[in-house]
């Protein structure tokens, strides 16, 4: 989430965080597994998000036993149980 450095401030960034987690918590969907960097990482843990230990792979991409983001840290939401362990394999693209 990134927002015009002229609107910071305002809570627009948690509100669109908070909406997608919210199908999480709707049933929508099991969890949201995401990429983000140090710097805001401490933003989604205020919103109850955690960082995944996990090795994560694409076996269908071009470098199948490579993590497939590019950020250096990578985070689930919800932060309770019922998280596998393991290796995780996406299989496929992200979006």
């Amino acid at each position: 989430v990134c927002t015009d450095g002229a609107v910071r401030g305002r809570g627009l960034g948690e509100l669109v965080v908070r909406a997608a987690f919210g199908l999480v918590d709707a049933g929508e969907f099991p969890f949201a597994l995401f990429q983000t960097n140090h710097l805001v990482r401490g933003f989604y843990e205020k919103l109850g998000a955690v960082t995944v230990q996990n090795p994560i792979i694409n076996s269908l991409g071009d470098g199948p036993k490579s993590c497939p983001f590019w950020d250096e840290v990578v985070m689930r939401y919800p932060g309770g149980d019922g998280w596998p362990s393991g290796t995780i394999d996406l299989r496929g693209p992200g979006f």
